[in-house]
């Protein structure tokens, strides 16, 4: 092989464009982001919008030997054969590398050779963009210039090439789920996953109530209870309170008798929920003498939908809450997204309870204010971060669990212990 075959294609640098932007790099130093995966996993196109995002340089392997080859790889294959094309694709990666910080978009079998992987490792933070053999299929089917998918059944190989290759993958500093949507998204995916990868885990002040909070008072103004645990979440204005503990369906009016005096609460529940918790979230409203309304939709994901979300809104504007009033969301995570966006677009923002009944929507979604639905185009791409007035995590609902939805929230706690605190984890 020549040593024209590894020349730059010359990319400058733009420079760092944003405070956020800023902290990544200097995260990184001299290291490089390095993009693996395989062929339709979005590395080029990904990779791209992301050194622009960062204000590094970038590099697509392919197109650089491509480029100095004076030939498409197709051609390099057919005429030097893949292990020619493989120690290229190696050297290239070293010299690459050896001239951080940059993203490189690398081929599909670059990170499979064991000496490119070292000196990934000690050069760049390998980002592993991982995407289901649907998704990948869908995006290469049409395409010619694939040399390893030329055969009788490509599918077939591609899956094969899963097989081979995902469990080396898995290797990789950072994985993040190449799925359908703009790329926009998926940079923002790699960034987020970066910073929880790079930089030092945020520490959160205790506790307490901030001087003139008043909210504190009214959330908490019923007697404590030795069996009901108190999270405070310390937002200023928006601060507000996590109960925890089993029964507190049952005193859901009087908490929100005392957040909100005078006001209309409207539950939004699903089907399945409602079968089995509604009728107490609905008594304890009327013992608490507040005018209540329920809107029932059905379970599941297809209901964070635009047509779904339509129909909330009328049906709570059509019970008359008032501004002053209150979006009570009983169930999932659906229902949290759904009740929550419905809550902070109506009349300009509208109050709203978490009253999460899953482990995942306890731990998880019920809690920082995120709400959405989805859209033709993917999942929670419309949607606004409005905190709630109160979450109340009543544990009782779990006893109605499936084994499978508790495994799904217990992972979802695992995980925040793999991802910054060794004590909590173990």
């Amino acid at each position: 092989m020549t040593d024209c075959f590894f020349l730059d294609a010359g990319n400058g640098k733009t420079g760092v464009s944003n405070p956020r932007a800023a902290a990544l790099v200097s995260a990184l130093g001299r290291r490089s982001i390095v993009l693996i995966g395989l062929m339709g996993s979005g590395k080029s196109s990904t990779g791209r919008r992301l050194a622009q995002e960062l204000g590094l340089p970038f590099f697509d392997t392919d197109a650089e030997i491509e480029s100095a080859a004076g030939m498409p790889i197709t051609e390099i294959f057919a005429q030097h054969g893949e292990e020619y094309f493989r120690d290229g694709e190696r050297r290239v990666m070293a010299r690459i590398l050896s001239e951080g910080p940059r993203v490189v978009a690398t081929g599909g079998g670059a990170f499979m050779n064991a000496e490119t992987r070292a000196r990934i490792a000690s050069s760049g933070i390998s980002v592993w963009l991982k995407a289901d053999l649907d998704v990948l299929w869908r995006r290469v089917r049409k395409r010619t210039h694939r040399p390893l998918l030329h055969g009788d059944n490509p599918e077939e190989i591609l899956r094969k090439l899963m097989d081979e290759r995902y469990p080396v993958y898995a290797e990789a500093d950072v994985t993040v789920v190449s799925r359908d949507g703009p790329h926009d998204l998926a940079v923002m995916d790699v960034i987020e996953a970066l910073e929880r990868h790079l930089l030092p885990a945020p520490q959160f002040p205790a506790p307490a109530i901030p001087p003139g909070d008043t909210t504190s008072k009214a959330a908490s103004g019923l007697p404590p209870r030795a069996d009901c645990a108190e999270v405070r979440v310390v937002l200023g204005p928006r601060s507000y309170s996590i109960f925890i503990g089993s029964g507190l369906l049952g005193e859901a009016g009087r908490r929100i008798q005392q957040l909100a005096p005078q006001a209309a609460c409207a539950i939004v529940t699903d089907e399945n929920v409602a079968a089995l918790y509604l009728p107490a979230a609905e008594k304890s409203l009327a013992d608490a003498g507040i005018k209540y309304s329920s809107v029932v939709v059905p379970p599941g994901e297809g209901s964070k939908s635009f047509e779904i979300y339509a129909k909330v809104c009328n049906d709570l504007l059509k019970a008359r809450p008032g501004r002053s009033g209150i979006v009570a969301a009983l169930g999932g995570g659906v229902i949290g997204d759904l009740a929550g966006f419905a809550a902070a677009t109506l009349l300009r923002g509208m109050r709203f309870v978490q009253m999460p009944t899953t482990l995942l929507a306890q731990v998880d979604s019920s809690v920082g204010g995120k709400t959405g639905i989805n859209a033709p185009h993917g999942k929670n791409l419309v949607g606004a971060f409005h905190q709630p007035s109160l979450v109340l995590a009543d544990t009782g609902t779990l006893e109605s669990l499936p084994l499978r939805e508790l495994r799904a929230g217990y992972a979802e706690v695992v995980k925040y212990g793999l991802i910054g605190d060794a004590a909590f984890f173990a």
